[in-house]
């Protein structure tokens, strides 16, 4: 794919693998003038300084990637760490991560010490499984009527992990990252209604489980405590509300702790009542998604507060302008343009060949990028597709480019949504001709 994307020469003195130790551990190259160590420089000031590191969309570091920023550009070292000197109160990053044909723009930052992000988790996830039993709360295996869900914090279970009866597994737990890792893994139970719905909650309990890549951890038989999970009584409230969605939208409504869905509604317009736990250390959160009949879809997640009611609206989909679906002969100055009701950010993503190209930003316009001073060319004659998310987050971290980097969990009463266009292509122009 591409060229030597890790050898870039943007202004002929790249810095390439220009890292600090106060970054990671990089390796401490520095910039003397044209004069050589003698000569007379301006020594650069912390706030001149930026001092960041690169991780993949599961939080690995990068390593190998080229990072512009302010016309210069730096190798990402192994812990993923860089540092450029000479850096404007606002710049741009450019990424470059070759190895994993992902290109990521982030326009507008401002932040000195930046953790940025691909939006591509590389290598392989890891997987365990984790067994045990359950006690307490309404008793086990289930009396009728009631309902039982296992959570997990950090990792991605295979399976929707509800139980029924006192031993639990949960198989192929998947995480990115080192070889072992410590997760809370939660299970909650309830007692529902003629409809389903929950009217009263029977416990809760939680365990912290070391898991290492390939194995199982726990019994079936209860021999096992650090995996064996102990339901104790929780109080209960009733939230109510009203749900409104986009013109075009089939929307479902989901409710519960993180990784945990207690509620699921198809049919969620209007107004609703629901009976929701009360858990120690733990919010529950309202999520409604919308599938849109034109194409795209959209979420907005919301952490419920001490409030007994909450508005949820529905998030219409961005809407693309420029170019005209199927465009062709589309260069670096082509204009590409959107609009959208988010007013935090938006990322635009391009997709050819084995590159993914996306471009975080304030901006509702941007163009698709020239590459080839990191060696790689100008697609000549290649179908593109392309498409706009919204993202948004309320309240902001503070309102720049710099809140796409904040991954930090949703406090009570705030809420994130995102919303994803129908996609596009275009062709890009052929190559130039030589009229000679």
């Amino acid at each position: 794919m591409g060229g030597e994307a890790g050898a870039p020469d943007t202004d002929g003195s790249s810095d390439a693998g220009a890292s600090s130790e106060a970054a990671g551990g990089a390796d401490d190259t520095s910039d003397e003038g044209e004069g050589g160590a003698g000569g007379a420089t301006d020594m650069p000031t912390l706030s001149d300084i930026v001092s960041g590191k690169l991780l993949d969309a599961a939080g690995v570091p990068v390593s190998g990637a080229a990072v512009e920023i302010a016309g210069k550009v730096v190798t990402t070292n192994s812990s993923g760490a860089f540092e450029v000197k000479g850096v404007l109160a606002s710049y741009d990053a450019v990424i470059v991560a070759e190895a994993q044909g992902e290109v990521t723009v982030y326009e507008g930052l401002t932040t000195r010490t930046p953790a940025l992000r691909l939006v591509i988790a590389t290598g392989m996830a890891r997987t365990a499984t984790i067994r045990g039993t359950l006690s307490g709360g309404a008793g086990f295996p289930l009396p009728g009527e009631h309902r039982a869900a296992l959570l997990i914090d950090g990792a991605r279970p295979a399976v929707e992990p509800e139980v029924t009866d006192a031993s639990y597994s949960m198989s192929d737990v998947a995480w990115y990252g080192a070889e072992s890792r410590t997760f809370t893994v939660g299970a909650l139970s309830w007692a529902v209604d003629a409809s389903g719905l929950p009217k009263s909650y029977d416990g809760y309990g939680e365990k912290s489980v070391t898991v290492n890549d390939g194995g199982t951890v726990g019994m079936l038989d209860g021999s096992t405590p650090e995996t064996n999970i102990e339901l104790s009584p929780i109080g209960s409230r009733r939230v109510t509300g009203n749900v409104s969605v986009p013109s075009g939208c089939t929307p479902e409504l989901s409710i519960g702790p993180s990784n945990m869905n207690i509620i699921s509604d198809v049919t969620p317009a209007g107004a609703f009542s629901y009976v929701l736990p009360t858990l120690p250390k733990r919010l529950v959160y309202i999520t409604l998604s919308c599938a849109f009949s034109g194409g795209g879809y959209s979420y907005i997640d919301m952490a419920i507060g001490a409030e007994s009611s909450v508005a949820v609206d529905g998030v219409p989909t961005p809407q693309l302008s420029l170019p005209v679906d199927g465009a062709s002969y589309v260069r670096s100055d082509t204009p590409f343009a959107w609009s959208t009701e988010q007013t935090q950010y938006s990322v635009v993503q391009f997709e050819y060949g084995d590159w993914s190209i996306f471009h975080f930003g304030t901006k509702l316009s941007t163009s698709f990028p020239d590459l080839s001073r990191f060696g790689i060319p100008f697609p000549a004659e290649e179908t593109v597709t392309w498409r706009v998310y919204a993202l948004g987050r309320r309240p902001a971290v503070n309102g720049t480019t710099d809140d796409a980097l904040d991954d930090s969990p949703l406090a009570e009463d705030e809420s994130s949504s995102w919303a994803v266009s129908p996609t596009r292509t275009f062709v890009t122009a052929p190559p130039p001709t030589d009229d000679r």
